[in-house]
């Protein structure tokens, strides 16, 4: 029977060494962590095209557009939508056909995943 991975360290290393996935991860406020666990697994470099951890709110503002709130909704969509069609257009003609792409956004704990 195929066993699954259960552990953290275990499914960052699972993701790394799947070759058909490829992505951005982005982090603000408190939230960077997640990303850490990926890049620390063996074979990061083939699954992730970028990191970006923005502390300063302006600096979020300029990347991401002003939000309401610094850690919101509204902010992780807009973190999600921005570092996705960065992939997409930086990407899509070279590496879409074989590739299921991903931005993973967190703010303070507060996770999203977009793929496609």
């Amino acid at each position: 029977m195929p066993t699954h991975p259960t552990a953290t360290h275990e499914k960052a290393l699972a993701l790394n060494l799947d070759k058909s996935k490829y992505g951005t991860i982005a982090e603000i406020g408190a939230g960077p962590g997640g990303g850490a666990l990926v890049l620390r697994g063996r074979g990061a470099a083939g699954t992730v095209a970028k990191t970006i951890s923005a502390y300063d709110m302006a600096v979020g503002d300029a990347i991401y557009g002003h939000a309401p709130r610094y850690v919101s909704r509204e902010r992780l969509q807009a973190m999600l939508e921005h570092e996705f069609s960065q992939l997409l257009e930086g990407l899509g003609d070279t590496r879409g056909a074989a590739t299921t792409f991903f931005a993973f956004a967190d703010c303070r704990g507060h996770a999203r995943v977009q793929a496609r």
